[in-house]
C-alpha cells in the first residue's frame, strides 16, 4: 500500500506541477480522482461500479472550463456516510 499511495501523491503532484508550468497555453490540465471501483481488491467496501463512475467523470470534464480543477467522485462526505449507513445498503456486485 505504500507504493499504491506514493504514486497517488506524485501523480497529483505532477499534474499540479505541469499545470502551472502551460499556464495561459491552449490545453487544459485537471485531476480526476475517481476514488475506489469495484476491483478485486475492493470488493467488500464502498466501492462503486466503473461504469458509473466513468460516466460521472466523463460529464464533469466535458463541462469544466477552470485550469487545475479538481474532479471528485468519491468525496470525503460520501466515505463518512457509506461508513456509517452501509450496513442498511448492501450491494451485491456480483450478482
Amino acid at each position: 500500500m505504500s507504493v499504491y499511495g506514493r504514486s497517488k501523491g506524485a501523480a497529483h503532484y505532477f499534474t499540479k506541477v505541469f499545470d502551472n508550468e502551460i499556464k495561459g497555453g491552449a490545453v487544459q490540465i485537471g485531476l480526476l480522482s475517481p476514488g475506489m471501483v469495484v476491483t478485486d481488491l475492493f470488493q467488500e467496501t464502498v466501492a462503486d461500479d466503473v461504469e458509473t463512475v466513468a460516466v460521472f467523470l466523463a460529464e464533469k470534464m466535458l463541462a469544466s472550463h477552470k485550469s487545475f480543477e479538481r474532479i471528485q467522485w468519491l468525496t470525503k462526505q460520501k466515505v463518512i456516510f457509506r461508513l456509517l449507513f452501509g450496513s442498511f445498503r448492501r450491494k451485491n456486485y456480483w450478482s
